[in-house]
């Protein structure tokens, strides 16, 4: 029962934040937005699920001696085989794996590991970076470079389980030049190699990289409308890497620090594209072959691979063996070809080696139904520090499964007094009481 200590204390640290109120007035028409601190609606406000970056780090391995102790690399949690952590205890490695997004029951950042080893003599240490998810929770400050934003031109709010942040405070810090027009109501953003257009109620911002003007720009859908909220142009935090190109670094509890992904040795989520090694998700899969589809190149377009997989292919699904059938369309996996490739549109090339990324684990609460009201019901776990009992409400979705034991079951089998085994889906808004919604509610027999 320790998880629901961890989830309150997380939950307590949430609720102490506060967004600040902007105080310069340089646009109009402001929309209300209700900070995360701010008491919430009884209808549960869930983020959208957010699928971990891919990521890589070094370091040595150390153990962390807290709420029971976990392994760390660069003070980032290792979540996998503790046992096989163990054995790396001290020593320089390289950890790649999938960035956690779930529910934290520590008040650290954690990767789920895919593969470790040692570090070799000529790999130059690098340092963690992350994109910024549209979910990201409310920042008591935000850093540009290593030095505050101006909070007299926006502070971030929390609109519909987004955050939002201020367009001009963030550009402008990185170094970017940018101009409102009124006419259009679109404001217009130059940061180095990069010219964008973000317009006031568009969820696309349209983005071209130093080339010909005339060239047809790329449309970045972002996860909410741009708005403008107490007078002062406000993005999708997702816009910060995907439209302006900066990346999250580690930084103080409640800090985001941003850099342009050029300063970083291995930026972002598709990361670690090495020579003969591709990272992207699979489009497309036809009888011997898969399509791999990559980041943006240059023009724009996405880099496209066809992989020919043979009986030599060696596919594995994380650390495990793998076959044929886990290569599905949307998995995310990181190639290794043999020979040499095709420079066609799609590129062709022959798949040595294929690991698929594991999809992110599902966390588990585990409590008893207190109330049920509204297509929820509400989870009472074990007393937290405070004594007071840890709360969730649950939202019961169409999709939710509903389990009696190992058997199907439906809504019905839901009582007051049941205890109960919860998959939570996506991230939770840690109020008091928490919320969050249910995937999968199974039934537990009575104790």
């Amino acid at each position: 029962m320790k998880r629901w200590k961890k989830t309150a204390a997380l939950s307590a640290l949430l609720m102490t934040v506060a967004a600040v109120p902007a105080a310069a007035r340089d646009l109009d028409e402001p929309v209300t937005a209700q900070p995360i601190s701010a008491p919430v609606d009884v209808a549960p406000i869930l983020a959208p699920e957010e699928i971990g970056a891919y990521m890589r780090l070094m370091g040595p391995v150390e153990w962390v001696d807290l709420e029971g102790g976990y392994w760390a690399v660069g003070g980032m949690r290792l979540i996998g085989d503790n046992e096989l952590f163990k054995q790396y205890e001290g020593m320089e490695v390289v950890v790649e794996g999938r960035e956690f997004t779930g529910i934290s029951f520590y008040m650290v950042p954690a990767i789920e590991v895919i593969r470790i080893r040692p570090a070799g003599e000529v790999e130059a240490l690098s340092p963690l970076s992350w994109d910024v998810p549209a979910n990201a929770p409310l920042p008591r400050e935000i850093w540009v470079n290593g030095a505050p934003i101006a909070t007299n031109l926006g502070s971030p709010v929390v609109v519909d389980g987004i955050l939002f942040v201020p367009l001009r405070a963030i550009a402008e810090a990185a170094g970017a030049e940018v101009t409102w027009d009124g006419a259009l109501r679109q404001v217009h953003v130059r940061l180095g190699d990069r010219a964008a257009v973000f317009r006031i109620g568009g969820q696309e911002a349209e983005l071209r990289l130093d080339g010909p003007e005339s060239a047809e720009p790329n449309r970045i859908a972002l996860a909410k409308p741009v708005q403008i909220i107490d007078d002062r142009t406000m993005i999708p935090a997702d816009a910060i890497s995907t439209v302006l190109g900066l990346s999250q670094v580690p930084a103080d509890e409640g800090v985001m620090s941003l850099v342009p992904a050029s300063q970083l040795v291995l930026p972002g989520p598709e990361a670690i594209q090495q020579e003969g090694r591709y990272v992207g998700r699979i489009s497309q899969v036809e009888e011997g072959r898969i399509l791999l589809e990559g980041p943006p190149m240059a023009n724009g377009e996405p880099e496209l691979i066809w992989l020919t997989i043979t009986d030599e292919t060696k596919i594995t699904v994380g650390d495990a063996v793998g076959t044929a059938a886990d290569l599905q369309v949307g998995a995310e996996i990181v190639v290794e070809v043999s020979g040499p490739i095709l420079e066609s549109y799609p590129a062709r090339a022959a798949a040595a080696s294929i690991m698929v990324v594991p999809a992110p684990r599902a966390d588990v609460l585990t409590g008893t139904i207190k109330e049920i009201a509204d297509g929820r019901i509400l989870l009472e776990g074990a007393p937290m520090d405070s004594g007071e009992p840890f709360l969730a409400w649950l939202a019961i979705e169409e999709n939710t499964k509903i389990l009696v034991g190992d058997a199907e079951g439906s809504a019905s089998d839901l009582k007051v007094g049941a205890r109960v085994e919860v998959e939570v889906t996506g991230p939770m808004l840690m109020s008091y009481p928490a919320q969050g919604g249910a995937a999968v509610i199974r039934v537990l027999p009575a104790e």
